[in-house]
């Protein structure tokens, strides 16, 4: 693999490798703390709308009062004596109900208002209540509540399921009526409210389409807001779970995982359970896992774009030195070192071009030395080149001094020959003392 790609390999390991584990860990810590503020989020508004139902309940238990204090008892037993005194009980009973839904501000609120006595028969009901020939002994909810030692005196409202004739579905809230001793049967005074109060009121802990709102009176489930029908065993089970994990838990609903928030109603044993998907709870806040593939993907695109930058800048004076090796081994030595740059490539590459430059100057001195030898070699061929033609032309006029017979010239030329002759032998070579003594002799002779 070329240095390049390794170093564009590596660039990408080293920044990936770390990128990943930060961006998971922000991940994970970020959907983390987005889902933990949800669900605080989910509680404070629980606590906030579950204060606003309690003080809906709280002004209903005021107005409760404030006509229990005008006189109830008392109304109640002039309707229990005379028809004269029935009517005129019941007209004065009447206005003194308007007047005070009036004064405590509950007249965007008209309910269907009765009292009714304790075997389920009707003693007054306003122009909005049920027809006179209804009978609440015919309804189990008040059974229960009759039959219920919870509710007795003064307590808490309670709130039950009622269906009217009309379609609509209600609420009803029930006070039980304490005459000591005024009236001979104990009363309840009811009021059936539309659900749509409690939907107002509740429904902003709802997220989403598939959030669900239960209102629980102990084990009996008595109203729910929900697209999908839940068992009440169901609700009960998240409601028990959300008790003993400080009125919230987490749940998988058919494979949605779910966030459900409890609250008790402190007016009346009611308990407010909600549902919400926590995909929808976080559905506001921006995806983080698209968010971080996405910065992955430009992260990736950007590591390799700068590491094919880099690795070229790294990389372009490797290959430079390359070229000039390979210009070297075809024999160019005349070839050049480019500049580079000052680190420990450039540093190589100067090595490299002092080496050139060395073996070049080597180069020049060897072929100098060459020359010179040469032209030694010439030298000395030319100097034994005379020695030679003298030795030659003295054998020759030995040779004619001989042939004329002139001893003394044939004498002098042969000693001459024989003293060139012994001057151009080898030099290096031993020389015995007879030789030496020869050529004295031949010097004394001439």
């Amino acid at each position: 693999m070329k240095i390049r790609n390794r170093i564009i390999v590596y660039s990408m390991i080293s920044s990936f490798i770390p990128f990943f584990i930060l961006g998971g860990t922000s991940w994970y810590h970020y959907q983390a703390t987005i889902r933990d503020n949800a669900f605080s989020y989910t509680r404070q508004m629980m606590t906030l709308t579950a204060s606003d139902f309690e003080d809906f309940l709280n002004q209903l238990d005021q107005y409760y009062y404030a006509v229990y204090a005008q006189g109830l008892p008392g109304f109640l037993a002039e309707l229990e004596d005379s028809p004269t005194g029935s009517v005129r009980a019941q007209i004065t009973l009447n206005e003194t109900i308007i007047r005070l839904w009036t004064f405590y501000g509950l007249s965007d609120l008209m309910p269907y208002l009765s009292i009714v006595s304790e075997s389920g028969k009707i003693i007054y009901q306003n122009d909005r209540a049920a027809s006179g020939d209804y009978h609440f002994s015919n309804s189990d909810w008040f059974h229960s509540l009759v039959n219920s030692g919870a509710h007795t005196g003064l307590s808490p409202a309670v709130c039950l399921p009622y269906q009217k004739d009309d379609g609509g579905t209600y609420i009803t809230y029930a006070q039980k009526i304490i005459d000591y001793n005024t009236t001979e049967n104990n009363y309840y005074f009811l009021m059936d409210f539309d659900t749509d109060v409690v939907d107002q009121l509740l429904s902003n802990l709802i997220q989403g389409n598939t959030g669900a709102l239960f209102l629980l009176n102990g084990n009996d489930l008595i109203y729910s807001i929900s697209p999908e029908p839940f068992q009440t065993d169901e609700v009960m089970r998240f409601w028990e779970q959300c008790r003993n994990e400080t009125h919230s838990c987490q749940e998988t609903i058919d494979g949605v995982p779910c966030f459900i928030s409890a609250y008790p109603v402190s007016q009346a044993s009611l308990n407010i359970l909600c549902v919400n998907s926590i995909p929808e709870l976080t559905a506001g806040v921006p995806d983080l896992k698209s968010f971080t593939l996405f910065l992955t993907a430009v992260s990736m695109l950007l590591t390799v774009l700068l590491s094919c930058f880099f690795s070229a800048r790294l990389a372009k004076p490797i290959h430079d030195l390359k070229e000039v090796t390979l210009e070297v081994m075809r024999g160019n030595l005349e070839v050049t070192v480019p500049p580079l740059t000052h680190d420990e490539i450039g540093d190589l590459g100067r090595c490299l071009d002092q080496m050139l430059s060395h073996i070049r100057q080597l180069i020049q001195e060897k072929y100098e030395s060459s020359l010179r030898e040469k032209e030694l070699q010439i030298h000395t061929l030319q100097s034994q080149i005379n020695p030679h033609f003298l030795y030659n032309t003295l054998e020759t006029i030995s040779s004619i001094a001989e042939s004329e017979g002139i001893d003394t010239i044939r004498d002098i030329a042969f000693s001459m020959a024989e003293l060139y002759r012994y001057s151009i032998s080898a030099s290096d070579q031993f020389v015995p003392i007879r030789s030496e003594l020869e050529y004295v002799r031949n010097y004394l002779d001439i």
